[in-house]
């Protein structure tokens, strides 16, 4: 045995030596450290070279992003109040490949600084074409503070993601308004994504996300803190997620803390994914769909929701809680799990034999097959009096509702922990 690690060893200071011996004769290259240079976009720029709020490019389309490297920046001018661009922001950005999930390396902001931190708005007035396009790099698009960057009025979607499966594709966006665009509010098609602390209302499907390209890794999805409604009853769904994103035993979108309504036809629908468990979904609100609140076809892990649904839809059909598609049910591949969660009204559409996990829901004037939440009906007691809302209920009612429960409550520890769409608000 000393004999082997002697020659080991012997072995280690020879390769060492030549190494040193090579590093003499061969100059290593040397790649010099260029610091960071901040851009700026703004209406009063002079639309020179964007290196200064005097020099900045004037809009959108004139910024020159082929001058631009890993870890520069570009600050976004909001004006006093607002500022308004309207032509799409392309971000053609440079790749910088690291092995970091969601580790981003170029900031696009609104401006903090006195004078420039109003709204920047980015209108469309109907252009064919995405307010905000990202194909390339790992950016992370903030406006600052709530709706500081609203993307309005767009002819297809308010951000588009795509192309990104061609690399690792680590985007945050933070503190948006998405809205009134007539595809999407945000469409993503490949590479991995966080929404949070934003407002995403009356688009076409407000959050979209589809299927993998055949050559792209897996689609990873996470919002979180997020409020995606319909300021009025109309045929548009909240999260839409399409088919064949995650991985074995990777969930392919996490749903963190956010409300889900009202005013949607559709709350969540989970299309399906290659994953077991593809959707994970906690500690959200969900408010009276006009079809479906939840609705999954593939694998499904959930914990402390809160749905609330009257007992009819405005048009006086029924409405489902909780649905999971009936061919799925059996798909080995698939599993289904909800505990500590309260469903108040709506349909229970689960056929027979589904298998699922289920711990500590509470239910009350459900119907369909209300055996998998629970065994019995009890009146979780929220604090606003929902038994007075009838099928017709304004949208702006149920903004307003406060679904947090009494003292008096059975359910009291189980639920979301956002319990109203003013508590949300006042988190980001």
């Amino acid at each position: 045995m000393k004999n082997y690690l002697a020659k080991v060893l012997k072995r280690l200071v020879y390769t060492l030596a030549a190494f040193v011996a090579w590093c003499g004769m061969v100059t290593l290259p040397v790649y010099a450290w260029e610091p960071p240079v901040h851009y700026f976009v703004s209406k009063n720029g002079d639309n020179s070279d964007g290196k200064s709020w005097e020099t900045a490019w004037h809009e959108m389309d004139q910024i020159k992003w082929q001058q631009m490297k890993p870890f520069d920046d570009l600050t976004i001018d909001g004006g006093a109040s607002k500022m308004v661009y309207r032509t799409p922001l392309r971000a053609a950005l440079p790749w910088y490949n690291h092995d970091f999930e969601f580790r981003t390396d170029f900031n696009i902001r609104v401006s903090t600084e006195t004078g420039h931190n109003g709204q920047a708005i980015i209108l469309g007035d109907g252009q064919p074409c995405a307010g905000i396009e990202l194909s390339s790099g790992n950016p992370y698009i903030s406006g600052m503070r709530r709706s500081g960057l609203i993307i309005r009025g767009w002819g297809l979607d308010g951000v588009l993601i795509s192309g990104i499966h061609s690399g690792p594709g680590n985007l945050k966006l933070e503190n948006l308004e998405l809205s009134d665009n007539k595809r999407s509010g945000l469409l993503q098609n490949g590479g991995k994504v966080i929404l949070r602390s934003s407002l995403v209302h009356d688009n076409g499907t407000n959050l979209l996300v589809n299927r993998n390209s055949p050559n792209s890794e897996p689609t990873y999805s996470g919002f979180e803190k997020c409020w995606i409604y319909n300021s009025s009853y109309r045929d548009s769904d909240g999260i839409d997620l399409g088919f064949d994103y995650g991985s074995r035993n990777q969930p392919g979108c996490r749903v963190r803390q956010c409300v889900i309504g009202p005013g949607l036809r559709n709350g969540l629908l989970h299309r399906g994914s290659t994953s077991d468990v593809g959707l994970d979904l906690r500690d959200c609100l969900f408010i009276n769909a006009t079809t479906k609140n939840i609705a999954t076809a593939g694998g499904f892990s959930s914990s402390n929701v809160t749905s609330f649904m009257t007992k009819a839809n405005p048009k006086d059909e029924s409405h489902d809680c909780f649905y999971i598609e009936s061919d799925k049910r059996q798909d080995s591949s698939n599993s289904f799990s909800l505990r500590s969660s309260i469903f108040y009204g709506g349909v229970v559409r689960v056929a027979p034999g589904t298998k699922i996990t289920t711990d500590r829901n509470t239910q009350y004037h459900t119907t369909g097959n209300t055996a998998v939440l629970g065994d019995s009906m009890v009146d979780p007691k929220f604090r606003s009096d929902v038994a007075s809302f009838g099928n017709q209920i304004p949208v702006k009612e149920l903004i307003h509702a406060d679904f947090a429960l009494s003292n008096e409550s059975p359910a009291r520890g189980t639920g979301s922990s956002i319990t109203s769409v003013a508590q949300l608000l006042q988190m980001f």
